[in-house]
């Protein structure tokens, strides 16, 4: 059994195929629940409505202008009409998008942009993490606490084509913002801004395992490894030598060098080659 309380999160690890995504989309409702016969059944509970938030690996973006992209799904009129070019502004800042707000922010109401072909991959994934954050405060506000539940997110591989910077800015806004999550993701500096870590392999038996580690350790365990494989590799850069060379020499090693030719277009000697 595992259970995530409000603010909590988990990153789900393995290796490729191994049905880290299926789980998500299981968890999200877009895949059903399949038992298999004579197995333990299987169960899992989630927030209700609209305490639980999807971003899958490819961006959604429609035609539409780009305060609509942020807005949708659009619950309620409220949702768009609420989202002022300050509260704008704090999304992109929040999803490390200042670029896109300096050169776009006197388009945001201007139909017929093709978003999906103007924005690169990683910024339309960051997007996304804008209408997550927006979703998130919108529905916040309107419980305003009467109830005891919780946002939740589901990220499938969300942060893949982002650069190291902006996935850790998107993790650290949702770590502020105490949103609980379960993640997909590859890079192991994520592995910091979550309370568990899932990992699934294979046993001898080639029956799929898994593990809950504290990420925390985990994270630990992976800088420890880092540095142990980087240090043999600085002392052997250091002790490297390079062969000299003039200031009036091009030195190109390992290539064979060029024969003089005599007067027939033949080199005067058998040409030598040097194996690349």
């Amino acid at each position: 059994t595992l259970g995530l309380k409000a603010g909590e999160s988990l990153l789900i690890v393995g290796e490729s195929g191994i049905g880290k995504s299926s789980l998500l989309r299981v968890l999200g409702q877009l895949w059903p629940c399949f038992q298999t016969p004579g197995k333990v059944s299987a169960r899992f509970s989630r927030p209700a409505g609209r305490n639980l938030f999807f971003l899958a690996q490819r961006p959604y973006l429609f035609d539409g202008t780009l305060r609509e992209q942020i807005a949708y799904p659009v619950w309620d009129d409220s949702l768009l009409n609420q989202l002022n070019d300050t509260n704008l502004k704090r999304l992109f800042v929040d999803c490390n998008l200042e670029e896109v707000w300096h050169d776009r922010r006197h388009e945001l109401d201007t139909p017929g942009i093709p978003w999906a072909d103007v924005l690169s991959l990683g910024e339309q994934q960051r997007i996304q993490f804008c209408r997550l954050f927006w979703h998130a405060e919108w529905q916040q506000q309107r419980e305003n606490q009467m109830t005891n539940t919780s946002f939740f997110s589901i990220l499938d591989e969300s942060t893949a084509s982002m650069d190291t910077a902006s996935e850790m800015k998107v993790y650290q806004t949702l770590k502020q913002k105490k949103i609980g999550f379960l993640s997909v993701a590859h890079r192991p500096t994520v592995i910091q801004y979550h309370t568990k870590v899932m990992h699934f392999q294979f046993n001898l038996k080639k029956e799929l395992m898994y593990e809950v580690k504290d990420a925390k350790s985990m994270a630990e365990e992976h800088a420890s490894l880092l540095t142990k494989h980087l240090k043999p590799m600085r002392s052997r850069s250091k002790d490297r030598r390079r062969p000299s060379t003039s200031s009036a020499e091009l030195r190109i090693d390992a290539i064979a060098p060029k024969m003089p030719r005599g007067p027939s277009g033949s080199s005067d000697k058998k040409k030598e080659t040097t194996p690349l």
